[in-house]
């Protein structure tokens, strides 16, 4: 099946037309939906998670997700760990008491049953320390996709960026990367890109350790990140203010099934319009145990 080639201009115009009837909306959520359906029942998704129907609990989970996405035993780890730190630091901050009296005496007695509390301020304030910089590795990664997402749809067609060179470019701006010296190795990248490729090995690991998440940090950000700054005070609002949660993992399911509408698209002879080289079969699928997907499908953000 063959597809016409459109420009920016035109593309973006059938996009607007298409969306501005009420009838092609409700068409195209209800064919996402049944993507992800379909994803799940043949288990295409790395994983398929259910988050708690304690919102401080998910929200978490979610964070610990996030920062500790691997497939093995020291992520795994690691991302209880945070958990636990999180809730900790939570409950511990201004001491039990205080907060059955903020939050109810179910809802903390039931997080401490769940979790092996950390008692030892510096314990949970050094883990939580160690997750924050994780989480930074991924927003960089984020803020690089968001910025190519961008460029892809503003660029002029003569501009030819790789995904790459916007992912080198954003981490100018990020500190803690592993990669000393790092503003002058971009200025040599630019000068002759043949001879630094190890330079960069680094960030290009940063990007495949937050392939399984990307989705996840689209919604974290649209509803909590912006908000704050990314420090301790910020993880705690997330825990204490978790209304965002069911916002975040809507926002998720959507993101990955619009990947998903790529994908079949591309499939269906479409041409490809990125080289960020992204598979859905990576991501990690989160869902909300008290409105799971399953019942209500996609929610357009």
């Amino acid at each position: 099946m063959n597809m016409d080639v459109l420009t920016k201009e035109e593309a973006h115009q059938e996009y607007l037309n298409f969306k501005s009837n009420p009838d092609n909306n409700q068409k195209l959520a209800d064919h996402m939906t049944g993507l992800v359906i379909n994803a799940l029942s043949r288990k295409h998704f790395k994983k398929n998670l259910m988050l708690s129907d304690c919102p401080s609990i998910a929200a978490a989970q979610y964070l610990s997700i996030i920062a500790y996405p691997k497939d093995n035993q020291t992520d795994k780890e690691k991302q209880l760990k945070f958990s636990r730190a999180i809730i900790s630091a939570f409950l511990f901050e201004g001491g039990l008491t205080k907060a059955k009296e903020i939050h109810g005496k179910e809802v903390v007695e039931r997080l401490i049953d769940e979790f092996q509390l950390m008692k030892l301020p510096k314990d949970y304030e050094r883990t939580i320390s160690g997750g924050i910089s994780r989480l930074q590795k991924r927003l960089f990664v984020y803020h690089a996709c968001r910025r190519y997402d961008d460029y892809l749809l503003k660029s002029l067609d003569e501009d030819k960026r790789s995904f790459y060179d916007i992912l080198y470019q954003t981490a100018v701006a990020y500190k803690g990367l592993g990669i000393s010296g790092y503003a002058q190795k971009y200025e040599d990248y630019l000068e002759d890109k043949t001879n630094h490729k190890d330079s960069f090995k680094t960030l290009k690991q940063h990007w495949s350790d937050t392939h399984p998440v990307l989705h996840l940090l689209y919604g974290y950000d649209e509803h909590h990140l912006q908000s704050y700054m990314l420090e301790h005070r910020h993880i705690k609002n997330a825990i204490v203010f978790p209304e965002w949660i069911n916002d975040a993992i809507a926002h998720s399911q959507f993101k990955l099934a619009c990947d998903l509408l790529d994908e079949e698209l591309i499939e269906a002879g479409a041409p490809k319009h990125t080289n960020q080289e992204f598979t859905t079969n990576r991501a990690i699928f989160l869902d909300d145990m008290t409105s799971p997907f399953i019942s209500r499908g996609i929610i357009s953000v």
